[in-house]
């Protein structure tokens, strides 16, 4: 499998950069993501779309709202070419839920994927989509 490095990068910057520089973070970002990226977010109960950079951290902050990782996250290559990337992820999310409160989902409880479309090594469209049982 080939290694994306834009897609590589923009986890790089996740784990690397400290939350509390969210301005450094935002300009790292920038640099992988299209101007006019498309960001889908599917959570438990609905789909969420978002054009363009503010979009795509308006997604992550409403997604960082609802679920957590409780430790590291395991990336799982299920594909990897220059123009697409398809990550299924591993990890325990604790879950901010309107009718069950919050609670912990197991790995096995729920399906969590990363999508990436690109162009000339640009992200253009991201795709998170979280499912869990209950």
């Amino acid at each position: 499998m080939t290694e994306n490095k834009t897609v590589r990068q923009f986890f790089h910057n996740c784990y690397t950069i400290p939350e509390t520089d969210v301005d450094k973070y935002r300009e790292e970002q920038c640099k992988v993501l299209s101007k006019e990226v498309v960001t889908i977010v599917t959570d438990t109960k609905r789909t969420h779309t978002f054009v363009g950079i503010d979009g795509f951290f308006e997604a992550l902050a409403s997604w960082a709202g609802k679920f957590s990782c409780e430790g590291q996250a395991i990336y799982n290559y299920v594909e990897e070419t220059p123009e697409h990337v398809m990550i299924r992820m591993d990890s325990v999310l604790r879950v901010q839920d309107p009718s069950r409160g919050e609670f912990i989902s197991e790995a096995d409880q729920h399906q969590w994927s990363q999508e990436f479309f690109l162009e000339n090594g640009i992200i253009t469209k991201y795709i998170s989509t979280v499912s869990y049982q209950g």
